[in-house]
């Protein structure tokens, strides 16, 4: 009884320990995104659980379902998909990669040929983009822009209190 104690209170206390920052590679499942849309006819998506933490996902071609609220999702890597439900920051490092994210409040763009959408949030604090071909769609006013880059495009439904475009043919408009 008493190692059996022992084993459950060891494995208890390790889970609580690898419960930090995470790099995350989980097996498949099927069914629909956080917003209950299905998934592209029938793919399959990778499930990732958030709670309060930093996650990285970086395997090339795959579609993530992240749940719950993070601090920080990272997306380092090329041609990633990712459905978030909510986060206070995203940061993408690489191309090609297509995020739609319920609730944000910034997003750190450093690449090419990028796509967010950003869905239910209020305002979007701040969008810093260093790179080229990028889009930002937020059904949100925006606070801050930031741009280091060409042929970038940022949509928004509301404000935009300010505006730093150090490159050529980036737009910036209503939605």
């Amino acid at each position: 009884m008493k190692r059996t104690l022992a084993a459950a209170l060891g494995a208890i206390s390790l889970s609580v320990l690898l419960a930090g920052c995470i790099t995350v590679n989980v097996p498949p499942v099927s069914g629909p995104g956080p917003d209950g849309t299905p998934g592209n006819d029938g793919d399959n998506r990778t499930a990732v659980s958030c709670t309060e933490k930093s996650i990285t996902l970086n395997e090339p071609g795959v579609d993530y379902v992240v749940t719950g609220d993070c601090d920080e999702v990272i997306i380092e890597g090329r041609d990633i998909e990712a459905r978030i439900e909510q986060a206070d920051s995203l940061v993408i490092r690489g191309d090609g990669n297509d995020v739609d994210i319920a609730e944000l409040d910034s997003v750190l763009i450093n690449g090419q040929s990028n796509d967010v959408e950003v869905t239910n949030t209020a305002t979007l604090a701040t969008v810093e983009i260093s790179g080229n071909d990028n889009d930002v769609s937020a059904n949100a006013s925006i606070g801050t822009v930031v741009i280091n880059g060409n042929e970038n495009d940022i949509e928004h439904n509301g404000s935009l209190d300010s505006l730093s475009d150090n490159g050529n043919g980036n737009t910036t408009g209503n939605n």
